[in-house]
């Protein structure tokens, strides 16, 4: 078969019809894709210098105007993390973006290239994706930041004895580790 006879009859095929047709739809949505990413992360990056200003008009009282679990009036329906992510963005993009930029394929990528998320490939060059040491060091930094927050809304003191004692046998393993880390273990 002569390469002019393969290349009618494969263009003829209703095989080679259909995968043309997916193929145009998939590059579309890819487009589409690009564009909505684009748009979100425009969108963050505006909210973002929104609040900066805000931040600045605010001053004090700034934190406590953001819904958190049990706030009862905030002008924000989002929380303070929240903001600091969108925050992180407009500094990161100061400038409007008009296409991605490099290493961004969706928009989990500009909140980790701005520090709001944590990279899933690890903290340090060099570091492989599932690390033990790098997914303990990401899961106790989520979970002090959390702390932090929920920490200052009850004081330890006021805490039932019998979960203050469960703390305790959870956070044993946790405090033998500190201790092997600072040289008592």
């Amino acid at each position: 078969m002569s390469t002019t006879e393969l290349v009618a009859t494969t263009v003829e095929s209703p095989a080679v019809v259909r995968i043309n047709e997916l193929h145009t739809q998939f590059v579309a949505i890819g487009r589409r894709n690009t564009e909505q990413v684009i748009a979100q992360i425009n969108i963050a990056r505006e909210i973002g210098l929104l609040l900066i200003g805000e931040k600045e008009r605010l001053r004090g009282g700034w934190k406590e105007s953001f819904a958190e679990k049990g706030a009862n009036v905030c002008p924000f329906r989002f929380s303070y993390g929240t903001a600091k992510n969108y925050m992180r963005v407009a500094k990161l993009c100061p400038d409007k973006v008009t296409s991605l930029p490099e290493g961004v394929r969706v928009l989990s990528d500009i909140f980790r290239m701005s520090g709001a998320l944590p990279d899933p490939a690890g903290r340090n060059e060099g570091q492989r994706r599932g690390d033990p040491v790098d997914m303990v060091f990401q899961t106790a930094g989520r979970f002090l930041e959390r702390f932090e927050r929920v920490r200052g809304t009850r004081p330890v003191s006021e805490w039932p004895e019998g979960q203050k004692e469960e703390l305790r046998a959870k956070l044993e393993p946790l405090v033998a580790v500190y201790r092997e880390l600072i040289g008592e273990g």
